[in-house]
């Protein structure tokens, strides 16, 4: 009977151990990186080369605000970082294409048609 509740509370010991030492975000998070960008380096380097600004706050929630354990936390973030790339990667396509390239805000072929119409208008009036 002693050898039985030695055991268990050995157990429950080592069982909250395991839990202080339990890093799964973390773990996640740094095989998420490793398998996408091939290391750290390289993420943050991506992170920047997209947008520095929202890069770097994406970089500073990685490695200051998401608890080691918190794999919730780890996911949202996970979900933000593609979100995040997928929206570099639309914005950099939209600044090779000439028909959508902007001036304030507004596609090229907008000012084309304004330019167009505003010199309908004034041929009409002449």
């Amino acid at each position: 009977m002693q050898y039985v509740a030695l055991a268990s509370l050995i157990g429950g010991w080592a069982l909250r151990l395991w839990t202080v030492f339990d890093d799964e975000a973390r773990d996640r998070i740094e095989q998420f990186v490793e398998t996408g960008w091939g290391g750290f380096d390289q993420f943050h380097a991506a992170l920047g080369a997209c947008d520095p600004v929202e890069g770097e706050a994406l970089w500073i929630e990685m490695s200051q605000r998401i608890g080691a354990r918190d794999v919730r936390h780890a996911q949202r973030w996970f979900e933000t970082v593609l979100l995040f790339f997928e929206d570099c990667e639309r914005r950099r396509q939209a600044r090779s294409n000439p028909l959508t390239r902007s001036v304030i805000g507004l596609p090229i072929w907008t000012w084309a048609l304004a330019g167009l119409a505003a010199w309908l208008i004034w041929r009409s009036r002449s």
